[in-house]
């Protein structure tokens, strides 16, 4: 394909780069651009990571051409070949290492002028990506997971027949919300993807306004947050105040109050609860 050199490239804003001891991990941060391939998960050898290193930097392609060709050892024009297919890729590419496969999502490479979001360059040094020892067979996470779950409680505002729960169990040390909140930071230190929440119930928390808030500022927001309980006015200024923008998922097993009273053990009150909620909802998105 042709394109400009002189126009700055770089590693698509949507993927992240992460050691992993004897290799790297490249994922996607979900949500990030539409031009990314949602949900990727993948390693990659150091070398390639070090090649995308300089794809993090506000510098035009042939500028990181010439710094690679210096930093490899390498012919300008090696550096090129190489490269040629990451730029604006539509589909994933498919390479090898020894007798390791190694896969890449698409738009590797992309130019900033088809970015409309806002984006900041890393600025990540090559020599960040350095090692003696490869091995890219094993399928987990050496130095950190890409996601985690926090259950804030066991507490509900149903009483489910078919839950395989314990709800029963009074919870009577939990983990203080200052532990939590160290949790997270370590995470986003670590460079994970989402530390998602569940209960019981999130919203019956009494700091998951705190919680949620901190995990959308260190950008490890959960994918989407399951709930039973119906949305108040007060909930949603909370949720507005975290800046949380993922999914609410509200789970209805039926629009029957008798049904409800005998599966979730509820009052008939419930059912207009959640409608209620539902529509306000609506209203804010």
């Amino acid at each position: 394909m042709s394109f400009d050199e002189n126009k700055i490239y770089i590693l698509n804003p949507a993927y992240i780069i992460r050691k992993d001891e004897y290799r790297v991990a490249l994922y996607t941060k979900e949500g990030v651009n539409e031009c990314s391939t949602p949900a990727w998960s993948s390693f990659i050898h150091p070398t390639q990571a070090m090649i995308f290193s300089f794809f993090t930097h506000q510098r035009s392609f042939k500028e990181n051409v010439e710094l690679i060709s210096n930093f490899l050892n390498k012919n300008g024009e090696d550096v090129k070949r190489i490269l040629r297919p990451f730029i604006e890729n539509e589909m994933y590419l498919q390479g090898k290492w020894k007798d390791t496969s190694i896969y890449f999502p698409k738009n590797m490479l992309v130019n900033t002028d088809k970015l409309n979001e806002k984006y900041n360059f890393l600025e990540i040094s090559p020599r960040e990506f350095l090692r003696k020892q490869i091995e890219l067979e094993s399928k987990r996470h050496y130095r950190a997971p890409l996601d985690i779950t926090i259950m804030l409680t066991n507490k509900c505002v149903t009483q489910c027949k078919y839950c395989y729960a314990d709800t029963a169990t009074c919870v009577k040390k939990t983990i203080e919300t200052s532990r939590l909140l160290e949790i997270i930071k370590q995470a986003s230190d670590l460079n994970m993807r989402h530390v998602n929440l569940i209960g019981g119930e999130v919203f019956l928390h009494p700091d998951w306004p705190i919680i949620l808030k901190a995990l959308v500022d260190h950008d490890l927001a959960p994918q989407y947050i399951s709930t039973k309980v119906p949305i108040t006015e007060k909930i949603i200024e909370q949720l507005k105040y975290t800046g949380y923008t993922n999914p609410v998922q509200i789970s209805l097993d039926a629009n029957s109050s008798d049904i409800l009273e005998d599966s979730l053990m509820v009052n008939r009150n419930y059912l207009g609860l959640v409608k209620k909620g539902l529509s306000l909802l609506i209203e804010v998105t």
